[in-house]
């Protein structure tokens, strides 16, 4: 599976090449929605999350929240999936959301190229810790 992303669709095709694997795209997977802040340097949006609750969305954007949200649908659908393994390629803030113990306040120190593995019960853990501080977003 892999987000809408060119540069996610390609990483998914280089990893896979060889193997008869079809690539699915999940929309849920794709990077943050900055609205207004698209296309902008990230310090302008930085300096705006500093400033604005977890729950309030950038204009013509998303809330942190939202993006947090939308990450934990996607990976309800990799949950949901019958095989026994299910390789993801996304931003690196999506994949991190799973593989961090808490969100982190700021969209920085993603890293790019990084991969994590998680078991079946381990994602669960980890989308149901993202689901609960969805409820109450707080730093």
């Amino acid at each position: 599976m892999a987000s809408r992303a060119l540069r996610a669709h390609e990483t998914a095709e280089i990893a896979l090449a060889g193997r008869s694997v079809r690539i699915e795209v999940l929309d849920e997977l794709g990077d943050v929605q900055f609205g207004a802040f698209d296309g902008r340097p990230l310090a302008e949006y930085r300096e705006w999350i500093e400033a604005h609750a977890p729950a309030d969305a950038a204009p013509d954007g998303e809330s942190r929240a939202e993006t947090l949200r939308r990450f934990a649908r996607a990976f309800r659908a990799v949950l949901a999936r019958p095989e026994r393994h299910v390789f993801v390629v996304a931003h690196g803030l999506t994949i991190r959301a799973v593989l961090d113990e808490r969100p982190r306040p700021v969209v920085a120190g993603a890293p790019y190229g990084a991969a994590g593995q998680l078991t079946r019960r381990e994602l669960q853990a980890a989308v149901e810790r993202l689901e609960r501080w969805c409820e109450d977003p707080s730093w």
